[in-house]
């Protein structure tokens, strides 16, 4: 975003354009013992010295893949936790609003919801995809998570790796259960 600033002295006035480095909203996911743990960060610069301003309307939604587990959302607004009722996520829809304070305020909400089982040969991509809406303020942004497959495994065996040959022996594992 371009920001015009203006210089005036008595008789001249010199203007520059400069570029603002505040990202409005920033989404991450990591597999963890078979949650996923989503991480939204709102209006967060990298110099703390250029955040936008938030309209009084400003709002953050996001249609999670599942329930948050343990129905628990945290929200911290420049470093301080912010208390949370329950009418932020809609069961139903699946849907997370939370709403902005007007201001130049920054956050970071997380919440972790279950990973699906992947029995197929590959890798599965969960995408989610976080928003911010406002009054002249508007953004988005996703995050892709891999989950690996439960029915074929690989791993290199301990000690294999032999320099002289260049070979190394590989364990393959099919877990049986997951087969039809």
């Amino acid at each position: 975003e371009k920001v015009k600033n203006t210089v005036t002295f008595k008789d001249t006035s010199k203007t520059k354009e400069t570029s603002l480095t505040t990202k409005l909203i920033d989404k991450s996911g990591k597999l963890e013992n078979g949650e996923i743990i989503w991480t939204v960060k709102i209006n967060i610069d990298q110099d703390d010295t250029s955040l936008r301003y938030l309209p009084k309307d400003a709002k953050f939604i996001d249609t999670l893949p599942d329930d948050p587990i343990d129905n628990k959302i945290t929200v911290t607004m420049e470093n301080h936790d912010v208390t949370l009722d329950n009418t932020i996520y809609d069961n139903s829809s699946k849907l997370l609003t939370y709403p902005l304070e007007e201001g130049f305020h920054s956050y970071e909400i997380t919440y972790r919801t279950k990973a699906p089982e992947n029995t197929s040969e590959s890798e599965t991509i969960v995408n989610n995809t976080g928003e911010i809406k406002g009054t002249g303020i508007n953004g988005s942004d996703s995050s892709n998570v891999k989950i690996p497959s439960t029915l074929l495994s690989k791993q290199l065996e301990s000690g294999s790796h032999d320099t002289q040959t260049a070979t190394m022996d590989w364990v393959t594992t099919v877990n049986a259960t997951d087969l039809n």
